[in-house]
């Protein structure tokens, strides 16, 4: 008889805190991990249930399944013990459809409480010990210290951060965006802030934004904001710079002045502990050949690091985006924001060269995108904007 295809230790964890513990069939929704009676312990009472069974046999057992896919995190749905049991007592009451649509309301709503104003972010504790055994097969020293060494890494990120930064297509003053989950219209907006507290618990997460949108400053941010908790070395990566080298991610960052002296097990060591996010810019910038490197390089990142934070940008999400995660959108600016970026760009005058735009149909439009506008009001020396669309194409001509 065939061996069941069960979920590994990491996939159990990532189902259950996608769903910060909580059985996911929408009827129940109880917690199902809290303290015993002792001062040290908890109880577990969640299960990792398969939506499609283990093996043959199993209730809406699925024979067109690899054992992989039978045993990935998307087969998988976080339960009670009693609402696991009640999924499998009548496989036509419960469907893999039905099973599918109370995971994704459930990781929804651990979602939007998560990129709430209201959720109050925790700082994730910090191993005082590295895994020895780790340690021993990636060949560093055995008395290494993870504290010490995540915060040396820490340094060595906002120094690379201060780099990307100091470049002139970083903006003088950057705004934060509003962000949206992608599919759902009644969803909240939020800031760089909750995208850093979905990354915590979601471990993958997609960033998608129209061009010019602003979606590489998102980025940037995201990375500052996990900085400043020194919880985490966050590391920005152009897939357009990674795609020239020769070189795995973690050689090309490595690579950079502010790594000097790390090594790619330094990057492994902090990865394997769940410290490490790895921020890959330009998705849709990658050509074919480039893409399926990419692909095979993160899905052995998946594999060996269960526990590595991973964000991939792109202009829209693509179908061999190797992500498994939230969709985040980047918004247009708002009206504020729009008048916060021309008073800082054109001092006094900048309420009003906004006023004649939100006034002017077709650039009305275009300076709701960050690049646009910074733009019109960088190339723009008199004080009205250009009045039609051709003048505005000759300004960026210019």
């Amino acid at each position: 008889m065939r061996e069941r295809d069960d979920f590994s230790k990491p996939v159990k964890k990532q189902l259950a805190d996608r769903v910060r513990h909580a059985c996911s069939n929408p009827e129940c929704e109880n917690p199902t991990m809290g303290p015993d009676s002792g001062e040290e312990k908890t109880i577990n009472i969640g299960v990792a249930a398969h939506i499609t069974a283990a093996a043959s046999g199993g209730k809406r057992y699925d024979p067109s399944l690899t054992p992989d896919q039978r045993k990935s995190i998307s087969n998988g749905i976080w339960l009670c013990q009693s609402c696991s049991k009640l999924i499998d007592s009548d496989e036509q009451l419960f469907p893999v459809e039905k099973l599918r649509g109370w995971k994704r309301a459930a990781e929804q709503k651990c979602l939007e409480a998560i990129v709430s104003p209201k959720f109050k972010r925790s700082s994730v504790p910090i191993e005082t010990a590295a895994d020895q055994y780790f340690v021993k097969q990636l060949g560093l020293p055995a008395n290494i210290d993870l504290q010490a060494h995540l915060k040396q890494m820490i340094d060595a990120a906002k120094a690379d951060l201060s780099a990307f930064k100091s470049m002139p297509s970083w903006p003088s003053d950057p705004v934060e965006l509003d962000l949206k989950i992608t599919g759902d219209q009644g969803s909240q907006r939020f800031d760089v802030y909750g995208l850093a507290a979905t990354i915590e618990t979601f471990n993958e997460i997609s960033v998608t934004a129209n061009p010019g949108t602003g979606k590489t400053t998102t980025l940037l941010q995201l990375a500052e904001v996990a900085l400043e908790e020194s919880n985490f070395v966050a590391v920005f990566m152009p897939l357009g710079e990674w795609s020239t080298q020769n070189s795995t991610l973690f050689e090309c960052v490595i690579k950079r002045k502010s790594f000097q002296g790390a090594k790619p097990e330094h990057l492994m060591l902090l990865a394997h502990h769940g410290r490490l996010i790895l921020i890959l810019d330009g998705w849709n910038e990658l050509d074919p050949a480039s893409r399926r490197r990419a692909i095979d390089e993160i899905k052995a990142l998946q594999r060996d690091f269960p526990d590595i934070r991973l964000v991939i940008s792109s202009r829209q999400k693509e179908f061999d985006n190797p992500i498994f995660g939230p969709e985040v959108h980047v918004g247009e600016l708002s009206e504020d924001q729009q008048l916060s970026i021309a008073k800082t760009l054109r001092g006094s005058e900048g309420e009003a060269l906004m006023d004649h735009a939100w006034r002017t149909r077709g650039v009305r439009e275009l300076v709701a995108t960050p690049l646009y506008l910074i733009t019109l009001l960088a190339q723009t020396t008199s004080n009205e904007l250009p009045k039609t669309k051709e003048e505005v194409l000759r300004t960026f001509v210019s």
